[in-house]
């Protein structure tokens, strides 16, 4: 059966991967895939697989520590499978399905897309965006190196035609922060920039019947208490008059990657009950300021999940680090290594000096601040990078600090390194300049984090909406 990559599952097996006519053989064996009961469930398009370095890295991590067993092209993998004794070819996977039923992918419309990488969790979770929309042309120069554009729609979206914007199940919202953000001027939906949720706003109350079940809205957590909140109560009363019930909750993308990045995400569901909130428990997912918050608004139609506990990161700063040999002009001068160490307050540079003088190498991030008037760099060494900001006036530019032995070097992080503290694979493309890269990334959203609310949160309330 030719087709997009899709999954196969029967209960016993699933089949990841496929781009081509089932082989008809496995290492010389027999292997017909054609039985009974078997669903075919698309995961991944093909402009998500190619951002997988390959389908052996992705199994063990979508399916756990299970055998996995390669056919051609296409992985399988079986709970009853295992190696041949003695040896380590696989055993020939098990006669599987007959007949097929199709389920479609769920559909997505991402507004303020950036350079894609929302599309790229949600493609890894089987949804198929069929509309894209951002008003940012250097964006859309890395999306469109990565994903094409022809589902890609540049401009503004306060002037975009709702009419033109296909039935979906699920519309994503990362509308700008600029103005809800505690580094800018705190405007709030009204602002220049954060009033673009209205603009979606538009568009839902435009749809009429055609509004999707879902929309997931990601913003900073500033959203939550700007203009004391108020701006979080109009955006929720908004939903709640287009017939939603609302969710929230905060999440922190270093529960995945090495990056401190906490963001609000509200996901508003028709179709389900709703009302007022009591005695909401709290959780890292839902701290007091947020229960507080839910508890104080009754008028917001409110629809509280449970979620689990979100994974506990592995990896620390240096795994994303490149390693850029000594001379690689990346590294500052002396003479600008020397004026960064010269902004380090006396607590920072005690640290700075300890990290020289240690055996290994250790690393450290930095960002430039304003105290008292005067600029000052500041080290975080907990393993973890600041969060990615857009380099507006140079201080969003974050800084790597690598020391010991007696030595010390200085540079900026690169875009690749960037990628990575977003989730992005080294297979995403960066065929741009440093600082329209990291602009891109700095605006971005982590791709693991939305992975993990598209598998706990969203496929499982599309499958309770029917």
């Amino acid at each position: 059966m030719a087709g997009p990559k899709a999954a196969f599952f029967d209960g016993q097996a699933e089949i990841v991967g496929l781009n081509a006519d089932m082989p008809t053989n496995y290492h010389g064996e027999s292997c017909r895939a054609t039985v009974t009961a078997c669903v075919i469930f698309p995961r991944l398009s093909s402009a998500a697989l190619q951002h997988y370095d390959s389908i052996a890295t992705l199994l063990p991590r979508k399916f756990g520590k299970l055998p996995i067993v390669m056919v051609d092209n296409i992985a399988l993998r079986n709970p009853r499978l295992g190696r041949a004794a003695g040896g380590s070819k696989p055993q020939p996977p098990p006669m599987v399905a007959d007949c097929f039923e199709h389920q479609p992918q769920p559909r997505v419309a991402e507004f303020f897309a950036g350079i894609g990488l929302v599309r790229l969790a949600l493609e890894r979770q089987g949804f198929r965006v069929a509309f894209a929309n951002d008003i940012d042309p250097d964006k859309l120069e890395i999306y469109r190196d990565n994903f094409g554009a022809g589902d890609f729609h540049l401009g503004d979206i306060h002037q975009l035609d709702a009419a033109a914007i296909p039935d979906c199940e699920l519309f994503t919202a990362s509308f700008p922060c600029n103005d809800l953000s505690l580094a800018g001027a705190r405007a709030g939906l009204a602002g220049g920039q954060s009033s673009a949720f209205w603009g979606l706003v538009r568009i839902l109350e435009c749809l009429h019947e055609r509004r999707p079940p879902l929309v997931m809205l990601e913003n900073v957590p500033g959203f939550l208490n700007s203009h004391g909140g108020k701006d979080f109560e109009a955006a929720l009363m908004a939903l709640t008059g287009l017939g939603y019930a609302c969710d929230a909750f905060l999440l922190d993308a270093a529960h995945f990657v090495p990056q401190s990045r906490l963001r609000m995400f509200v996901v508003a569901k028709q179709g389900e009950p709703g009302g007022p909130a009591l005695d909401v428990p709290i959780s890292p997912l839902r701290p007091t300021r947020l229960t507080d918050f839910i508890e104080a608004h009754p008028r917001i139609r409110w629809n509280l999940a449970p979620l689990p506990p979100p994974p506990m990161r592995e990896c620390r700063l240096e795994a994303i680090l490149e390693r850029l040999p000594a001379k690689h002009p990346a590294w500052w001068s002396r003479e600008r290594a020397d004026y960064f160490m010269g902004q380090l307050s006396d607590r920072h540079a005690a640290v700075a000096k300890e990290m020289i003088e240690g055996r290994s190498p250790r690393f450290a991030t930095a960002f430039r601040r304003v105290r008292n008037g005067r600029s000052m760099a500041e080290l975080r060494t907990d393993g973890i990078a600041g969060c990615l900001r857009t380099p507006r006036g140079g201080s969003g530019r974050q800084i790597l600090f690598q020391a010991g032995g007696g030595r010390r070097q200085v540079r900026l992080l690169t875009a690749r390194e960037c990628a990575r503290l977003q989730g992005a694979p080294d297979s995403f493309k960066i065929n741009v300049g440093l600082n329209q890269a990291l602009f891109g990334f700095g605006d971005a959203v982590c791709v693991p984090a939305v992975e993990w609310i598209a598998e706990h949160y969203l496929l499982p309330s599309l499958k309770s909406l029917g």
